[in-house]
């Protein structure tokens, strides 16, 4: 059987069967969620807890979960509540030298085994020199932290007696960072990070947690040496979050030494967006940061479509609640209608990043779920309605990098551009990927029925 894409669309009624051969900048809202510019004050006054997840990490953990879900929010939360004393890694900012360096990053899957190698090397001591700082900064100046803890990570020329405090540590990263990759050794040094954070754990005051954010965005040799550090055996606990299409970036080939749910767990983030206590988190979350941010929620605005549209989107939730508000009253249609048109093209535009040079076959795709004869139908009724995509057939040829199966591999690249989603109810696991995928509801929407909206 020839590979492709199965179509369901499912609605409460029932569901209907095809097949597929093959594969305006939105306006700004007046206040964007965004959990890294959150105020700490505003973190303690908005927080609603995620339904289903702990209040505190039980041990090292994955936190996956689509954009805008609240992962960040969620890390910095734990921070000052349950972890205090965690230390926050942004990935994107501490890595960005290596994307420079050899020309790739989390959306790339090319490069040779040298450049794995040393990308490896630099990953370690960029984040070893990181977390120095970061401890530091969090115990004071007065705190038994020894810079010279990362010479063993480091070249021969960048090795020179610091004392350590906050403003070495930096100046030792930055070295690190503006480095050549060419003059890192062609080896993995991931046990003497491994070391190294032993180490901390046992002189740092706190409890030691490392918060690492936003993973799906880093290149796969450094995943492969963040993943490494999810085992018991390191000194900390460590969570790392990142959206589902992290299993793009994820070697088929399990580590028997490191098992998810043996040892490290597995927290999916919004799996089930479409349940009465999801929503009802959703629109107590939106109203929390709105009321936060001193804008007045009419009292006849309906939350439904918004928290339908959004999906498990608390970012999407807020932007599209201000869309619906104009004043102190709800806006008027036409002007909420332009706002959800205008997100759609954005998504499209990010969607066409991911894909290329694929684009155009989901671009088809779309237009056949909109010209379905029973969709076209179904989008001029009350109801609104989710689209599963199926994978059909078995893999012909592996990728180059004979990781994973073409297919598979574009369908990630679909989720971690927001086109697709993890079906409802399925939770992510890092070596396996679902048949079925849901179609993104500001994809499935046609631009036209207004009851979508309303």
């Amino acid at each position: 059987m020839r590979r492709g894409l199965a179509l369901r669309p499912t609605w409460p009624g029932g569901a209907v069967k095809g097949s597929l051969e093959g594969l305006g900048m939105a306006p700004a809202p007046r206040v964007p969620a965004d959990g890294e510019k959150v105020s700490t004050e505003q973190i303690a006054q908005t927080h609603i807890p995620h339904p289903g997840v702990s209040d505190h990490f039980k041990r090292s953990t994955l936190l996956i979960g689509s954009r805008g879900v609240g992962k960040t929010f969620l890390l910095r939360h734990r921070k000052q509540t349950s972890h205090q004393g965690g230390i926050y890694v942004n990935l994107v900012d501490t890595l960005h030298s290596i994307a420079r360096d050899a020309g790739i990053g989390g959306r790339s899957l090319f490069f040779t085994e040298d450049q794995a190698r040393r990308i490896r090397a630099k990953t370690a001591a960029l984040i070893a020199s990181r977390v120095i700082e970061l401890c530091i900064r969090e115990a004071g100046e007065s705190s038994s932290f020894d810079v010279a803890l990362m010479e063993p990570l480091i070249p021969w020329k960048y090795r020179k007696p610091l004392s350590s405090n906050a403003s070495n540590a930096r100046k030792l990263r930055y070295a690190i960072s503006t480095s050549s990759l060419s003059s890192w050794p062609a080896q993995d040094q991931t046990n003497i990070l491994i070391d190294i954070l032993g180490e901390l754990a046992e002189v740092y005051p706190h409890n030691f947690a490392i918060f690492f954010d936003r993973a799906e965005d880093i290149s796969i040799p450094s995943l492969a040496v963040l993943m490494q550090l999810l085992d018991q055996s390191v000194g900390a606990l460590v969570v790392i979050a990142a959206r589902p299409g992290l299993a793009q970036l994820i070697s088929r080939d399990q580590d028997p030494t490191l098992i998810p749910g043996d040892h490290y767990d597995v927290v999916h983030v919004g799996a089930n967006p479409y349940t009465a206590s999801w929503q009802e988190f959703m629109e107590s979350a939106t109203r929390n940061y709105l009321a936060a941010n001193e804008i007045t929620i009419p009292k006849d605005l309906q939350f439904r479509w918004v928290c339908g549209m959004a999906r498990d989107s608390i970012r999407q939730a807020v932007n599209f609640a201000q869309s619906a508000i104009s004043g102190n009253a709800p806006a008027p249609f036409s002007e909420r209608a332009e706002h959800m048109r205008a997100a759609r093209e954005q998504l499209l535009r990010i969607v066409r990043q991911q894909l290329v040079p694929e684009h155009a076959d989901f671009r088809n795709v779309i237009d056949y779920v909109h010209h379905h004869t029973d969709i076209t139908r179904r989008l001029s009724e009350q109801t609104p309605f989710h689209v599963l995509l199926h994978i059909v057939g078995d893999a012909q040829q592996q990728s180059l990098l004979a990781e994973q199966d073409p297919l598979d591999d574009y369908v990630l690249r679909a989720v971690r551009g927001g086109a697709l989603f993890y079906p409802p109810g399925y939770h992510w696991h890092p070596y396996e990927i679902p048949r079925t995928f849901e179609l993104s509801p500001l994809l499935v929407w046609d631009g036209k029925n207004d009851t979508w909206i309303m």
